[in-house]
């Protein structure tokens, strides 16, 4: 029996040597079940999977359940924080009579978690004799914008600004998140698009 289990480990071995893909069902039979811990050989330098061959879930006793984004240790349930990267996406009409009526423009008025913001990108509806210019801004409030703090510039050319280089994205809980205009928008322009790529930890 010992002289079996030593072949079927050469077996195993050979096959990973040799670079098989796949085990077929009948191994489990011929190696059993586990009796003892696993670890490997060297620490922190093997994966369990990659990008391309995923295990679909793992359940794992007082461990992780990965699938549901959910810890479950001693019949408690804890979160997992996961760092998300998500958009802030929408359309400001006929920016140039916006202007005349406030020269700021809230985007969320209260932010409930610290996010950093990654990416900046406004695009008008034609390239307009004058370039739209103005700032991402947060503040303490939007009343008063009490503390006003520069994120980024969002001045276009040609009626784009694309920005991926914010050395100043992370924004505190709590803040308010707002566009502050140097001057009036282009009156021709009647679609200004805005997108602001962020993370955030939930």
């Amino acid at each position: 029996m010992k002289l079996f289990n030593k072949l079927a480990v050469f077996g195993f071995l050979f096959m990973v040597l040799c670079g098989a893909t796949s085990i077929g069902p009948d191994f489990s039979k011929m190696m059993g079940y586990l009796k003892n811990s696993i670890a490997p050989f060297t620490n922190n330098l093997y994966d369990l999977g990659s990008a391309s061959k995923m295990f679909r879930a793992a359940y794992i006793y007082n461990s992780a359940y990965i699938g549901e984004h959910a810890v479950r240790i001693y019949e408690q349930d804890y979160a997992i924080a996961f760092t998300k990267k998500k958009e802030f996406k929408f359309t400001i009409p006929t920016p140039s009579i916006l202007y005349g009526f406030d020269t700021q423009v809230c985007l969320v008025p209260y932010l409930t978690n610290p996010i950093t913001i990654t990416k900046i990108q406004v695009t008008l509806d034609a390239d307009p004799t004058t370039e739209v210019a103005g700032d991402l801004k947060y503040s303490d409030s939007f009343i008063g914008l009490a503390n006003p703090t520069l994120i980024n510039d969002i001045d276009t050319t040609a009626g784009v600004r694309i920005d991926t280089s914010i050395t100043s994205g992370a924004v505190a809980a709590g803040k308010c998140l707002y566009l502050d205009f140097d001057s009036s928008p282009d009156a021709a322009t009647t679609q200004m698009s805005v997108i602001i790529t962020y993370t955030v930890t939930e």
